[in-house]
């Protein structure tokens, strides 16, 4: 509700701006609405984020005509580098930097927010290192296959180890897996039919096999599938294993031939040595699971402004000024803005038009639910907002 206040109230406030060209008859008119004590310097003070608004505006517009300006006489690309030159020596000016942050006028940040922004503290950062290895991948390149050397065993208990000589791993205590490349369907073509054999039952197990000769598919035993267009197929008992023998003239295309990744083991119990030699090499980015320890450690930050901050001062910043903030405080605030906003939006919204009496510091403080106000309110010295009797 508070960010909407000063939101609105912000961009009603900048839609004015200019609005001191209205006709004192028009100026007449609004006097009846503002209460007998009012004082728009007051009300100014009391409210610098409506002076903001305008700064900003003038720092806009004064910016965007330059550069209008260079385009116009086809100096862009002066202009461009006397926004960068500017810019640079603007931010790189902490003095002047401080001067416009800690005004209300212009930034609107407090002294201490600034003393804040420049004092180094210490964060926590979190991240994970590796603990444990867990598993090593070896490619051997003399029988072009895989291992898997694992050093937990299924109870998660570490049993495996490794060695490692002038920054290689040269030996791995672990379960040993070989990597295995399993046929779990074949199609056969034959001069009259097609036939399908699936190696894997329904259930996922491997029931079926394939018998390999000089290089050559020669055997079959799977559940057998027929068909005469190699789409629609049939079969007696599929529930029954059929060997078949793979006769000449029969093709097996490489398509033809599903498989499935796996790791066998004789025996996943036993704790294998392997030596690890020239011909054989090791991943490290994917070869090498590890288990990951969570640390949390204290690291120095550098002081410096926020992007917030920064961001403010951004908008502050007159190209090609050398000295913004003597030009910022010569800006002449548009007073009938600052006033017309209060009749428009800070009345009702229960916004305070000037300082409390010492009496009625003790009133009842303003009630954000209640819209519209029907009272008038002031503020007290830490900002709180009070009806007024």
């Amino acid at each position: 509700m508070k960010n909407f206040k000063f939101l609105f109230s912000v961009a009603v406030a900048s839609a004015l701006i200019g609005c001191s060209s209205m006709s004192v008859d028009e100026e007449d008119a609004l006097a009846g609405n503002f209460p007998e004590d009012f004082s728009d310097v007051t009300y100014m003070n009391l409210h610098p984020e409506l002076v903001r608004v305008q700064v900003k505006d003038f720092v806009s517009k004064y910016n965007a005509k330059l550069e209008e300006d260079a385009k116009a006489a086809e100096t862009t690309a002066a202009f461009d580098s006397i926004k960068a030159a500017d810019t640079a020596a603007y931010f790189g000016d902490t003095a002047l930097l401080h001067k416009i942050m800690v005004d209300p006028m212009f930034a609107g940040f407090t002294e201490a927010a600034w003393a804040a922004a420049w004092t180094s503290t210490t964060r926590d950062t979190t991240y994970d290192v590796p603990k444990d290895t867990v598993q090593v991948e070896i490619y051997d390149s003399t029988s072009a296959t895989k291992i898997q050397m694992r050093l937990f065993d299924a109870d998660s208990a570490k049993k495996g180890s490794i060695v490692v000589t002038d920054g290689k791993i040269t030996a791995v205590t672990g379960y040993r897996y070989d990597y295995k490349k399993d046929t779990t369907e074949l199609m056969v073509e034959a001069t009259d039919a097609f036939y399908k054999f699936i190696l894997v039952d329904a259930d996922s197990a491997m029931k079926g096999s394939v018998v390999v000769t000089d290089g050559k598919i020669t055997k079959v035993t799977g559940y057998k599938y027929e068909s005469a267009d190699g789409k629609t197929w049939t079969t007696a008992d599929s529930t029954l294993l059929v060997e078949f023998e793979v006769a000449d003239g029969m093709t097996i295309e490489s398509k033809g031939i599903k498989t499935k990744d796996s790791w066998s083991t004789a025996d996943a119990t036993l704790l294998v040595d392997l030596a690890i030699d020239e011909k054989m090499s090791i991943d490290s980015a994917k070869g090498i699971q590890v288990t990951l320890e969570t640390v949390t450690e204290q690291l120095p930050v550098e002081g410096g402004l926020s992007k917030q901050q920064l961001n403010v001062l951004k908008s502050l910043n007159l190209y090609g000024v050398a000295d913004d903030y003597a030009k910022l405080k010569e800006f002449q605030v548009d007073m009938f803005a600052v006033a017309y906003q209060y009749v428009i939006f800070g009345r009702e919204h229960g916004w305070a038009y000037r300082l409390c009496t010492e009496a009625e510091k003790a009133n009842a403080p303003y009630d954000p639910e209640v819209y519209p106000a029907t009272k008038l309110y002031c503020a007290d010295d830490n900002g709180i907002t009070h009806e007024i009797n």
